[in-house]
């Protein structure tokens, strides 16, 4: 799963709280991302700060390993054309979790992770599901599929609640 968030600022100002607190930045980084233009926190004083970059971009990657499980009904009798409803729930394993800075100011920089972000979580599953045989033994499927992600983050998720809308396809 991979976001992207444009229209980021950079600050290279040292001493700078960044209030990204969802962001478990790498210590040697030697810059601030933050989503206010114009203030951000000295020390415990507000001050006018100089803008490095107004137009970066943060790419977040979390990496999880899924375990389905779901139920299928099959709602058409054709021999050649099989199509079914599916329901069920995922459990999500947290495998990785990497954000990145794009800048043409300051390049690309590994940032660090998300520090908000719930190890297991879980999802609800609805889809359909259609076989095309093309021969005996042999079925072609594609199967479009919603999940919503119940549990994802741990804090700090401004009420963003993810959802996936996938198309899946194989032999069969």
């Amino acid at each position: 799963i991979s976001f992207n968030t444009q229209n980021v600022v950079v600050i290279q100002q040292p001493n700078v709280f960044s209030p990204a607190s969802s962001i478990s930045q790498r210590e040697d980084i030697g810059f601030v991302v933050t989503g206010s233009r114009s203030l951000a926190t000295v020390g415990n004083t507000s001050a006018n700060i100089n803008i490095a970059d107004s137009d970066a971009e943060l790419n977040q990657t979390i990496r999880y390993v899924e375990v389905p499980i779901e139920a299928k009904y099959r709602i058409t009798k054709s021999k050649k054309i099989r199509s079914y409803v599916i329901g069920g729930f995922s459990s999500l394993f947290l495998q990785g979790n990497d954000i990145v800075l794009i800048s043409d100011v300051v390049g690309r920089n590994d940032l660090g992770s998300a520090n908000n972000l719930n190890d297991v979580n879980f999802s609800g599953n609805i889809g359909l599901d259609f076989d095309y045989q093309l021969s005996e033994k042999l079925f072609l499927n594609v199967n479009p599929m919603f999940k919503m992600h119940l549990n994802t983050f741990s804090r700090n998720s401004n009420d963003y609640q993810p959802y996936f809308v996938g198309v899946y396809s194989g032999i069969t």
